[in-house]
């Protein structure tokens, strides 16, 4: 984690661009304006105002597939913004889109966590963390934790989704 402070992300960037490091990717949440977490490629907000004193030009809004953006003599950055670059979440919303589309518990899942009552529901602002960790106690692994669901075959790994951060990534990281 970085500061957010004056200076920090340009510090990071020349310390990787000294030490030969020419890529760096950075995965993270947006929450709604709870104000839990709000990050957005926007230049006037956090990310991208850092990016942006330390030379790269930012686009207005990220790209739907992942933003990567280029400044010569430094690091290539991609952004990806859970959990598709457009909606407001975190990693539980982009795992339930992996969920497959024929599997009735995750609805039920869903139902579950909605039916729970002041004072039990102690999880705002994270229920998709409730509802897809109900699910996966659901599997025939229970408790089996995000990435190993998908070893074990319970999240869908050719669904568009998963196609689409797997592209980023490939992009971002393969030699270009």
């Amino acid at each position: 984690f970085l500061p957010n402070i004056p200076g920090a992300l340009s510090r990071f960037l020349e310390l990787f661009v000294n030490t030969g490091v020419n890529i760096i990717g950075i995965a993270s949440e947006i929450r709604d304006d709870s104000g839990v977490v709000r990050v957005t490629v926007d230049t006037d907000k956090k990310i991208s105002y850092i990016l942006t004193n330390a030379g790269y030009n930012v686009p207005k809004d990220p790209e739907a597939t992942g933003t990567i953006i280029q400044c010569e003599g430094k690091p290539r950055i991609g952004i990806w913004l859970m959990p598709d670059n457009q909606a407001s979440g975190m990693i539980e919303d982009f795992v339930k889109f992996l969920v497959p589309e024929a599997d009735a518990l995750i609805a039920q899942a869903c139902q579950c966590v909605a039916d729970i009552k002041p004072p039990d529901w102690r999880f705002e602002p994270h229920l998709s963390k409730a509802e897809i960790h109900t699910w996966l106690a659901w599997q025939k692994s229970p408790g089996t934790p995000l990435g190993s669901a998908i070893n074990q075959k319970y999240l869908d790994a050719d669904c568009q989704h998963a196609k689409t951060l797997i592209t980023w990534l490939s992009d971002l990281f393969g030699d270009k």
